[in-house]
C-alpha cells in the first residue's frame, strides 16, 4: 500500500476529502517502540489523524501539527505529529499495555480512557497554538471530529483504522470528510450512507490498497479534483544536539553524581527509541562550572 496523503475537493458534493494511508510507517513504529497490538492500534489512529490534519499546513517542514491524548486508561498518554511535508512520528507512554479485543476489535477506548484531546499547531511563527477538548469516546476518530467541531467549527466525518494480524499491521489509514458551506443536506445524507457501507476503514483499505479508490467510492457521481498528493513517511526530529540539551536541562549536580557512578549517560528518544550516549569526557566541558566529574 502506498503511503500518501490525498487532498481532494468536490464541486458537486461541496465537500473536502482528505485520505491518508500509513501501513508501512506504522510497522516501522511498531518495531522501534515494541508496542503491543492495542497500543499499536491506538498510536496508529492518532498518527493517521495527525497526517489528516497536516493537510491544512503549508508544505514545509517548519509547520507541524500534533495530537496529544491524555487519558486515565492504561496507555496514559498518546502523542502523534506530522509536519507539512508528511514526516510522521508518535509514541505512547506505556507501549506494552495488553488488553483483549472487544467485539472483534482492539479495545482502544478502554486503553485510552477518559481525559483530554489536544491539538497543537506550530506554524513556525513563534508560539504554537493549542486547543483542548474533553475526550468523548476514546476511539480517537470521534474525538478528532468533536475537536474539529468545537474548536474549528468544522462539520466533518472522520474514519481512522488500523488492521493488525499476528502483531503486524496489514492496513492502516483514514479519511476526513469536511462539509463546505454550500453542501446540500440530502447530499450529505448520501455521503453519510456511503461511509456507513464501507464497514471498517482499515478492512476497506486492506481490500483496496490504493487510496484513490476510496476517493472515487465516496464521491461517485461527483466532480472530485485532486488538489495535492503528498508522500507520508516515518521520520523523527531527534538528534544528538537535542539529546545534549535534555541533559543540560537536568539538575547538574545529579548529573555529576550519575557520571561518577557510570562511565556514560544515555538519553533515549521516546518517538523512535534512538539512544544517544555521552561519556564523562564529553560532558566534562559543560559541567566544569560545578566541578569536574572525575
Amino acid at each position: 500500500m502506498r503511503q500518501r496523503l490525498l487532498r481532494v475537493v468536490d464541486d458537486r458534493w461541496h465537500v473536502r476529502l482528505i485520505v491518508a494511508t500509513a501501513t508501512a510507517l506504522l510497522n516501522t513504529v511498531r518495531r522501534r517502540l515494541a508496542t503491543s497490538p492495542v497500543a499499536t492500534a491506538s498510536l496508529g489512529r492518532a498518527m493517521v489523524g495527525s497526517a489528516l490534519l497536516s493537510a491544512y499546513l503549508k508544505p514545509t517542514a517548519q509547520q507541524r501539527v500534533q495530537i496529544h491524548i491524555a487519558g486515565d486508561g492504561p496507555l496514559r498518554e498518546v502523542v502523534a505529529e506530522c509536519n507539512g511535508i508528511g514526516h510522521v512520528r508518535g509514541y505512547v507512554r506505556n507501549p506494552q499495555v495488553d488488553l483483549p479485543p472487544r467485539d472483534g476489535k482492539w479495545d482502544v477506548a478502554r486503553a485510552v480512557g477518559r481525559g483530554y484531546f489536544t491539538v497543537l499547531r506550530d506554524l513556525g511563527l513563534g508560539e504554537p497554538y493549542a486547543s483542548t477538548v474533553p475526550l468523548v469516546s476514546g476511539e480517537i476518530a470521534q474525538d478528532l471530529a468533536y475537536y474539529l467541531l468545537q474548536s474549528e467549527q468544522v462539520h466533518s466525518a472522520v474514519l481512522l483504522g488500523v488492521l493488525i494480524r499476528r502483531e503486524r499491521v496489514i492496513a492502516a489509514g483514514g479519511c476526513l470528510v469536511e462539509r463546505l458551506p454550500d453542501a446540500d443536506e440530502s447530499a450529505m445524507d448520501q455521503l453519510s450512507e456511503r461511509i456507513r457501507t464501507l464497514g471498517g476503514i482499515s478492512h476497506w483499505l486492506w481490500r483496496h490498497p490504493d487510496p484513490i479508490q476510496l476517493v472515487y467510492q465516496l464521491l461517485e457521481g461527483g466532480r472530485p479534483r485532486i488538489l495535492e498528493v503528498r508522500p507520508l513517511r516515518f521520520r523523527c526530529r531527534c538528534r544528538r544536539s537535542r539529546a545534549l540539551e535534555v541533559l543540560m536541562a537536568m539538575d547538574r549536580q545529579a548529573l555529576i553524581d550519575d557520571l561518577r557512578q557510570e562511565a556514560t549517560v544515555e538519553v533515549r528518544c521516546g518517538f523512535c527509541n534512538a539512544a544517544y550516549g555521552f561519556s564523562r569526557e564529553e560532558l566534562d566541558f559543560y559541567l566544569r562550572p560545578l566541578g569536574r566529574v572525575h
